[in-house]
């Protein structure tokens, strides 16, 4: 194989350049990986087992019959044999949390559970922290034994990626092709903190909380409930400002029906849209993660981070299987990929580090995004404090010895758009040579994708 030029392929296929493209900004002749889905086909739809073992799903032509919800076939091939699958629908379908059906409402329909979280939140006030704690482990029992998402962060949009790159340039004859890289300025991953401020009492300690961020690096975002929940002090999210950090909104209300209805949705959006104009937001995470895709896409704002990678500890479940940042529509999609706060401390009835790690060491390996929720509300003092400042000097020796990118959720969006429209221009035939074009392109890094038999390897830049 070459790593100047593609080759014919004759894989009778149909290419899939999408997903190559807008991951990995591949050059137009090397993002074509072969698939046997005819156009106009649609096969049946279900879950199957990747060359990795990750878990996808979406239509494939292998024995459907082998192909059943839960119970993953494996899809056998070797590197030169065209896919059995669009990787194009396929990573679609897992970002959007197609595969599982989370009871969301339509546009024409109502969210079946929405008569149920409306009695919670009536009660909720009357709930001391115990009895709510163990109402949410109860509802939670069993997560263990749910086998897609990957516990505890999944990767399968990756794994997909991969194989679709690793067909592509087999089919192009290939086995160096260059990438712009992930991340600005050569880093090698990306760590984001953000804050989902509940109470009056968690609003109070954002400015302490800000100056603890940046005492370590950070500067965070803090989401705030425009309505009901508490008094927004000006002052206050000026002293957040002041230490680097920035302000989103955390829902509208936090009542949990943000998404009982598209008519709801509709109802609250402009309302959204206002304060974020008031309060200078640019980016939104929905409260409890309630969430719908297709709705995200409709905010009109800049970045959301309602999504979590895998969300088996959420009280909607599901989770978008990536630990990289996406679009839905012309929203800037920041993955929750790592468990939240609450859910360690209140549910998995834990304050030490190392779940977090273990995601954190899953998120390295694919030079990914960490992004965390910590409630101001749950590290007032004690434990939760104790366990918030030692995360954030991992975290901080983490980014020093691997050169990974403290990012604000900002400008993380503000990377993801401008890497969007870069491109890879050759320096001209035979010589093996490419540059970045585009805005931004001083920031870009080029980097090479590396065909060794069946694997691939991405090599980061050095920087």
């Amino acid at each position: 194989m070459s790593s100047l030029s593609p080759a014919e392929s004759t894989a009778t296929s149909v290419p899939n350049a999408h997903v190559l493209r807008e991951r990995f900004r591949l050059p137009a002749e090397f993002a074509s990986a072969p698939t046997t889905i005819e156009p106009g086909t649609q096969p049946p739809q279900g879950f199957f087992t990747l060359q990795s073992g990750h878990i996808a799903f979406g239509s494939t032509t292998s024995d459907t019959s082998a192909v059943a919800q839960h119970a993953p076939s494996v899809l056998p091939r070797t590197i030169d044999e065209p896919l059995t699958y669009d990787p194009d629908e396929v990573v679609r379908l897992l970002r959007e949390e197609s595969y599982i059906d989370n009871e969301l409402p339509d546009r024409n329909g109502h969210d079946a559970q929405a008569l149920v979280r409306r009695a919670y939140y009536f009660v909720r006030p009357l709930l001391s922290t115990k009895v709510r704690r163990i109402a949410q482990r109860r509802a939670l029992a069993g997560w263990r034994d749910i086998a897609h998402p990957m516990w505890p962060v999944d990767t399968t949009v990756e794994a997909v990626h991969r194989e679709a790159l690793a067909a592509s340039m087999a089919a192009a004859g290939v086995n160096k092709a260059p990438i712009v890289w992930y991340w600005p300025d050569g880093y090698h991953g990306a760590i984001s903190m953000t804050h989902d401020v509940e109470e009056a009492a968690g609003l109070a300690f954002c400015p302490e909380m800000a100056r603890l961020d940046e005492s370590f690096g950070f500067k965070s975002s803090f989401q705030v409930v425009p309505e009901s929940r508490y008094d927004i002090d000006a002052l206050v999210l000026d002293e957040i400002r002041s230490h680097g950090c920035e302000i989103s909104l955390h829902g509208l209300s936090h009542d949990g029906n943000l998404f009982s209805s598209y008519e709801e949705f509709t109802k609250r959006l402009p309302k959204i849209q206002e304060y974020a104009r008031r309060f200078g937001a640019v980016g939104f995470r929905s409260p409890v993660m309630y969430r719908n895709p297709e709705w995200i896409a409709e905010l009109g704002l800049s970045y959301d981070m309602s999504m979590p990678n895998v969300g088996h500890l959420d009280p909607q479940h599901g989770g978008c299987c990536t630990v990289f940042p996406y679009f839905l529509g012309d929203v800037v999609e920041l993955p929750t990929t790592c468990t939240q706060d609450y859910t360690l401390f209140n549910i998995l009835n834990r304050f030490d580090l190392e779940l977090w790690n273990e995601q954190l060491d899953i998120i390295a390996a694919e030079n990914g995004l960490a992004n965390f929720i910590i409630h101001p509300d749950y590290v007032l003092d004690g434990d939760g404090l104790n366990a918030y400042k030692s995360l954030l000097a991992e975290l901080d020796q983490r980014a020093s010895q691997n050169n990974l990118w403290k990012a604000p959720p900002k400008e993380l969006a503000e990377w993801w758009n401008l890497r969007s429209n870069l491109e890879l221009k050759s320096a001209g035939p035979g010589t093996g040579d490419w540059t970045i074009v585009g805005p931004g392109a001083e920031r870009a890094s080029v980097a090479w994708a590396v065909l060794d038999g069946d694997s691939i390897t991405i090599e980061a830049p050095e920087r």
